[in-house]
């Protein structure tokens, strides 16, 4: 399941441009390219999903944009979540 923060949703309805953004983040994300973090936050994500395909549980954090256009998804067991993160 995918869930939309209200900020994310109200912008997406607003701005073609960072509804593009958010699309291509998305696509990103499945894709396992988790944005603008360190190498050592890779590696941590790559586990994590590791174990959350495994039934084990565990949270990817991804963060792509900057600005007032970056954007956060989070996934753990239950959902992914895209977010502002001043929505966290």
């Amino acid at each position: 399941m995918i869930t939309l923060t209200a900020g994310i949703n109200n912008r997406i309805s607003e701005d073609d441009k960072f509804s593009a953004h958010v699309y291509m983040s998305m696509l990103s994300f499945s894709s396992a390219d988790w944005g603008d973090i360190c190498e050592e936050s890779a590696v941590t994500n790559s586990i994590a999903l590791e174990s959350l395909n495994n039934g084990l549980g565990g949270t990817v954090l991804a963060v792509y944009g900057k600005g007032e256009n970056k954007i956060w998804i989070i996934m753990n067991e239950e959902r992914s979540t895209v977010m502002f993160p001043s929505e966290y």
